[in-house]
């Protein structure tokens, strides 16, 4: 799965992880780009103007990549499921927090969920104990059966992903997972874009290290990162 993206560790330009399936995508995406932040932009108004059925279409057109993004996060479905839920409730009650001028909604629900994440964080180290606060790798318990590409499983992926810092698991995410420009990364980790670079290099020779594929024999067949 991650041959393309941690084949050429050199490069800090974006690579399609799925080779093939998320280059076309990247079209398509581009192409679809201004109907949905058009669609959004009706949606939104009549939310905020008491449409409940207008919040239930936003639901399920950014539920769905919200939800990814705090997977690959957190390697826990349910604590997953239960940051989506705050992100959009987070939604309802300031509605007129999003502009449309300034981004996609996508990627200020992305940024929402981020700041959630970062709270409850907070709070579990809060009320750690001691004992329990030094940091540990989480337990894989072998290879899921269902393989995607190239010996490397969803599973298996997310597994190594929620080890890295969590700078570079940021970076990795938004870049590689969600497909999001150097702009757009920098927008929901209010960084720069230099630094967003810098990290998603990092973060790519440290999940090479972690997935054992320096000596792949599918990595001179993984080609060049694609560019935005």
């Amino acid at each position: 799965m991650w041959m393309r993206f941690c084949g050429n560790t050199a490069s800090s330009e974006p690579a399609d992880i799925f080779p093939g399936t998320l280059r076309d995508a990247r079209g398509n995406m581009s192409r679809s780009m201004d109907t949905e932040r058009s669609q959004d932009r009706r949606l939104l108004e009549l939310f905020r103007q008491g449409d409940r059925d207008a919040l239930t279409e936003l639901y399920r057109s950014h539920h769905p990549a919200v939800f990814r993004f705090v997977l690959y996060m957190t390697d826990d479905p349910d604590a997953s499921a239960d940051i989506v839920q705050e992100t959009f409730l987070w939604l309802i009650h300031h509605p007129f927090a999003f502009d449309p001028d300034r981004g996609s909604l996508r990627s200020f629900l992305s940024g929402v969920a981020r700041n959630l994440l970062q709270h409850r964080a907070r709070d579990r180290r809060r009320f750690q104990p001691i004992a329990e606060a030094s940091y540990r790798e989480p337990a894989t318990s072998g290879w899921p059966d269902e393989e995607i590409d190239n010996g490397i499983d969803a599973r298996h992926l997310r597994a190594a992903i929620v080890t890295l810092p969590e700078a570079y698991r940021e970076a990795i995410v938004l870049c590689g997972i969600e497909n999001k420009t150097y702009e757009e990364a920098a927008a929901i980790l209010e960084c720069a874009v230099g630094t967003v670079r810098s990290r998603l290099h990092r973060a790519k020779l440290l999940l090479a290290q972690k997935l054992s594929v320096s000596d792949s024999p599918h990595l001179a067949a993984a080609g060049r990162p694609a560019h935005e």
